[in-house]
């Protein structure tokens, strides 16, 4: 049986192929379906004046866009459960093992022709500490599990999560902060996680650690962090995400020397992937059943 859905997303051709000779149709945005397939923002954007769906299915990591709209208007909504996990864990220790492997140096090196055996260091024993412990965080504590590094994760609950070897609550980030090598935002974006990471919480991490943020821009007081890299009390950050996207020329993120920009490509919606996820999820949607990744939009993740 066809059903017919709308797509709201920048790389909408290329979902066109990927249903191409399915029994999914996609209509005009003006065409009334119970299913939507879109960038949160947006759909977000478009739900004033366009038929209200039933359920929106994300193709983002990111839903904080849709939340308040899709809960005003009584939209389900479902995540890319499974998906960015991996693919954040490999961003996140690209940027590890190429600084205790040495790989910038080695590279320096050979463009002057120089054997220098600078020894590298390795991960094992490290400490790791990750807010956020959802699938996202998780799947970098796992990650770290293979290089014998020692985890910590900080959440709202603080609830066990097999993958952390110790959980923290928030008011025990002082803890959890303790001697990390790296810390890692991997949070949504939510009242509670408003510039959660703040001045306070940069003075607790060691000067030679590393703060890497993907989740979302607005869990971090970015002022702070700025004064923390520009008056040498954190080594070096790398930020994935930002307020302001694409970042401008004339921004003063770029004249930060410890920090690295990469333009928000930690988790790549590749549209092959999130049209897996969809379409076993349309499955459970037309029988009915519980949908895989719901959003819960009171918590908002």
């Amino acid at each position: 049986m066809s059903i017919k859905i709308r797509i709201f997303d920048d790389d909408i051709d290329s979902y066109r192929v990927l249903f191409d000779g399915s029994d999914i149709q996609v209509v005009s945005h003006e065409e009334p379906t119970e299913v939507i397939l879109g960038q949160p923002g947006l759909v977000a954007a478009a739900l004033p004046r366009v038929p209200i769906p039933t359920w929106v299915q994300s193709t983002w990591a990111g839903i904080d866009p849709l939340v308040q709209r899709a809960r005003q208007l009584g939209i389900t909504v479902t995540g890319l459960q499974g998906v960015f996990g991996p693919l954040i864990a490999e961003y996140v220790f690209a940027r590890l093992l190429a600084e205790v492997r040495h790989t910038t140096h080695y590279a320096q090196a050979q463009r002057k022709r120089t054997w220098s055996a600078d020894w590298p260091d390795t991960l094992r024993g490290q400490t790791i500490c990750i807010f956020g412990t959802g699938s996202i965080g998780s799947e970098i504590a796992r990650t770290a599990k293979h290089f014998f590094m020692h985890t910590r994760g900080i959440s709202l609950r603080g609830c066990p999560n097999e993958w952390f070897d110790s959980m923290y609550q928030i008011p025990e980030t002082p803890s959890a902060l303790n001697g990390a090598h790296w810390i890692i935002a991997a949070l949504p974006f939510t009242p509670d996680t408003k510039n959660l990471i703040d001045s306070k919480c940069f003075g607790l991490m060691d000067r030679n650690a590393t703060f890497i943020n993907v989740g979302r821009s607005g869990t971090v007081d970015n002022d702070a962090l700025v004064q923390c890299l520009v008056h040498g009390k954190l080594k070096q950050a790398q930020l994935d995400v930002f307020e302001e996207e694409p970042l401008p020329p004339h921004s003063h993120w770029w004249n930060i020397p410890n920090l690295t920009i990469t333009p928000h490509i930690s988790g790549v919606s590749y549209p092959a992937d999130v049209v897996s996820v969809f379409k076993k999820n349309l499955r459970k949607f037309q029988a009915g059943e519980t949908l895989q990744g719901l959003i819960d939009l009171e918590r908002g993740y």
